[in-house]
């Protein structure tokens, strides 16, 4: 039962179907043995999911687990969750909505389709932001700035609570925002959401703009090492995914993807790809399949946040 993100651009968990597969599960299992289960592994793995969506993730399987009177033992490799060597947990929200979900405490998340991030570009008059909320019966408690203990802000004046979320006000945010260098480029600060109960999480705020990069068209003459698509300058933005589509308009491979949802589409895996300091490497096999296709290949790389515009298209040709 752990929920692989990395394949096939499957960056999000959350959906109601997405829901409903993992309690036919234990519907099934509870049905089919009458008898106490133990679940030996499920977790959240991948490099590129929302955190949003592992919140969802950790908090839905827990309760579920609990309401079928199944255990649940986490799997972690050691990257997803917690880090042995420093013995601290990469993302302490996913151990508070644990705790809290074993306890029968309602947690609050950011919805479905939600980042908790908002984003500003360089220069950007800053307006009104919302994140939208799935209180889950709790009602919020303050909004602070930078930690759980950081300074409360001012109810009314730095936000405004809604029975769908959180609404920050246009003077807070843009106040907030120059206090930092205009030419301080990726996450700038966090406000973190305390709700009644359950726990606490943080919404980033980052400015960001475009990548650019040397050029948008490569021919590779070598496969037996990776290529890097030179980045001569992320701009505070994080690759996301990366979609290839042969000049033909066919997908590149494992074209079954077609019939996923448009996030999905042409999507490749991490591992055909990975982000470095000075661009994106292409593995060898990924240059074998365009070389065998022989074809150019555009490969669109995405961005946080991943919405129309928000990416970067180069082609790339294999001798």
């Amino acid at each position: 039962m752990t929920y692989n993100s990395t394949p096939w651009g499957r960056t999000f968990w959350g959906s109601d179907a997405d829901k409903k597969e993992i309690e036919d599960t234990f519907i099934a299992l509870s049905n089919r043995f009458k008898a106490p289960a133990l679940v030996g592994e499920w977790g959240v793995t991948g490099k590129s999911i929302e955190p949003g969506a592992c919140w969802h993730y950790f908090d839905f399987f827990v309760r579920t687990t609990i309401k079928y009177k199944l255990a649940a033992q986490l799997w972690d490799n050691g990257d997803d969750h917690f880090d042995r060597l420093n013995h601290v947990w990469r993302d302490p929200v996913k151990l508070a909505i644990l705790q809290s979900a074993v306890k029968g405490v309602n947690n609050s998340i950011v919805t479905y389709g939600q980042e908790p991030a908002l984003y500003f570009a360089p220069e950007q008059a800053v307006g009104e932001r919302s994140v939208n909320v799935d209180w889950n019966g709790n009602k919020l408690k303050d909004v602070r700035f930078d930690s759980e203990t950081g300074r409360t802000l001012k109810k009314g004046r730095d936000y405004t609570p809604t029975a769908t979320g959180v609404t920050f006000s246009a003077a807070y945010l843009s106040s907030l925002i120059q206090t930092y260098p205009a030419t301080q480029l990726g996450p700038l600060a966090k406000l973190w959401v305390i709700p009644s109960k359950g726990a606490a999480f943080p919404i980033s705020l980052i400015r960001n703009t475009l990548p650019t990069l040397s050029a948008t068209y490569f021919t590779v003459t070598d496969t037996s090492n990776s290529f890097v698509i030179p980045v001569t300058n992320w701009g505070g933005s994080t690759l996301a995914m990366v979609q290839a589509i042969r000049r033909d308009g066919a997908i590149l491979k494992d074209d079954w993807t077609q019939w996923l949802g448009p996030l999905e589409q042409g999507r490749l895996n991490w591992g055909d790809f990975e982000p470095e300091t000075a661009g994106v490497a292409l593995s060898t096999s990924l240059l074998s399949t365009i070389s065998s296709s022989g074809q150019e290949v555009d490969l669109t790389l995405e961005f946080w946040p991943r919405v129309p515009g928000n990416n970067v298209t180069v082609t790339v040709r294999v001798l």
